[in-house]
């Protein structure tokens, strides 16, 4: 809301000091009208316009992504900041200047309603005893016959007759409802002020036309210089700004060419547009061909040094093998070149001895493409912290930078006892936001503590993410209730 209020009142500042510099002195009073009220319209709407930069980026994939429980985090209070107080403080504003509005308005009412009228020719005239400055509010013309003679009066209803016509009051009163929402803004009370002010020569520079003598209607406006009291949601024909309503009166007619100003907004509106109503769609980055038959080749086998088919390398006995060396990215190509694009595995034997002294035969378990011993429990290590056997088979492979094995006295010597049946050491690469985690659909998403789909989910930019808590089994299910019975996802993102 504050920041649409601020968009707002930008706005009206643009074209408050584009109406300043470039149009005012002009005698395009009709243009100049149209201008104004389109600023204010313009100044309303234009912050709901938004345009969309479309950026590329990997889709989020949590399927395979496993998370330690997180545990249950105390509301933590704020620092008291006077930030917060600024909503309580806008709405006070609004209420006062509503209430003001409104009193205005009723004013205005009672003396239209409370004296006689008289409709002629589609006006409404409307006679009053009080002491007031002559006003037009629609096609209502209220005046005092005693305050002026035949010739004056005629001059001046003349003049209330314009503004009766062309409906100026309808401009007015989009002013004032301006003012109103954008109290705060003094650029507003000044737009209110000068939108009035240029209504004043449209009606003046069409009545003087009309009349048989300027010189007898310019004393008719001295005359009305120190009126007793007007109307502030009307159009009176007094206003403070005489000396400036004469000085128009005799300026010359603006050139046609000077018209061209009006266009000199339209580049500032199109700078703050894309300065302050943009906003980043993250889409699906889509792969080219080539780079998908890249991915579908497999990775280059090193057995002992020598390079090896995956067959040959995936037949060799896991107690025949002491280390195995995974190598992907930079690392892989520069020790490869082009053959290590599609990431290495190197795999050191212990040799032909120790392959023939063992003849059980073993049941063996995938992880992530890397086989091991099912009765035996290696001791597991992601980015040099212990993980469980399930955390290991769903570390998303592309986020992977090297896998080495260590075993038997090498690993004990390392890692005492917990080594004793081998250890898998896993190193991520250094930027693992790129690489993506499937969703799963039957979870709970929460989004900065708000409830999403998952489509919502899939469109956050990896890079935009603070972090990630999941729930699952009991401890979800007692945070967010049966809903949560497979699992909650907390996604919190980076402020902006």
């Amino acid at each position: 809301m504050m920041e649409y209020l601020l968009k707002a009142s930008a706005v009206v500042a643009i074209f408050y000091v584009s109406y300043k510099l470039f149009l005012q002195r002009e005698t395009f009073f009709g243009q100049n009208r149209w201008f104004l009220l389109m600023g204010l319209i313009t100044a309303f709407l234009l912050p709901f316009l938004v345009i969309p930069i479309y950026i590329e980026a990997n889709p989020l994939d949590f399927s395979n992504y496993v998370f330690e429980t997180a545990p249950t985090t105390k509301n933590i209070e704020k620092p008291f900041s006077i930030l917060n107080y600024l909503p309580l403080a806008y709405g006070v504003g609004v209420l006062f200047f509503s209430v003001r509005f409104l009193m205005q308005f009723t004013s205005l009412a009672l003396v239209i309603f409370k004296n006689k009228a008289e409709k002629i020719g589609g006006f409404t005239y409307i006679k009053t005893a009080n002491k007031l400055s002559p006003f037009s509010f629609f096609k209502w013309i209220v005046y005092n016959p005693k305050q002026f003679s035949s010739s004056e009066l005629e001059q001046i209803i003349t003049h209330e007759k314009v503004h009766a016509y062309q409906l100026h009051s309808f401009d007015i009163l989009l002013a004032h409802l301006g003012c109103v929402v954008l109290w705060f803004n003094p650029f507003m009370w000044l737009y209110n002020k000068n939108l009035k002010q240029n209504l004043e020569f449209i009606a003046d520079n069409i009545a003087a036309t009309k009349t048989t003598c300027k010189k007898s209607y310019q004393y008719t406006l001295l005359k009305t210089s120190m009126p007793s009291h007007h109307m502030a949601l009307s159009n009176p024909f007094y206003n403070s700004s005489i000396k400036k309503r004469i000085v128009m009166l005799h300026k010359s007619k603006s050139k046609k060419i000077n018209q061209l100003k009006y266009v000199l907004v339209i580049p500032v509106l199109g700078l703050f547009l894309m300065s302050f109503n943009t906003k980043k769609m993250y889409i699906e980055k889509t792969m080219v061909h080539s780079e998908k038959q890249n991915q579908d080749k497999p990775p280059l086998y090193m057995v002992d040094g020598k390079e090896t088919s995956k067959e040959d390398a995936e037949n060799i006995q896991p107690e025949r093998i002491e280390t195995v060396n995974v190598l992907k990215g930079k690392a892989a190509t520069e020790k490869y070149g082009d053959k290590g694009k599609q990431g290495v595995i190197e795999i050191t034997t212990k040799g032909k001895n120790a392959a023939a002294n063992d003849q059980k035969s073993l049941s063996k378990v995938e992880v992530n493409g890397y086989e091991e011993n099912q009765d035996k429990k290696p001791l597991l290590l992601f980015n040099e912290k212990e993980i469980t056997k399930e955390a290991m088979s769903s570390i998303d492979p592309n986020a992977i930078e090297k896998v080495e094995v260590i075993k038997n006295e090498n690993a004990t010597k390392l890692y005492g006892n917990k080594g004793k049946d081998g250890v898998i050491i896993i190193t991520s690469k250094n930027d693992p936001s790129k690489y993506t985690v499937k969703l799963s659909d039957e979870a709970l998403y929460k989004i900065n503590g708000k409830e999403a789909r998952k489509v919502e989910v899939d469109k956050l930019n990896p890079n935009d993410i603070e972090s990630v808590n999941v729930y699952k089994g009991n401890t979800a299910i007692e945070k967010y209730g049966n809903k949560a019975k497979n699992g909650v996802v907390e996604i919190t993102t980076k402020k902006k």
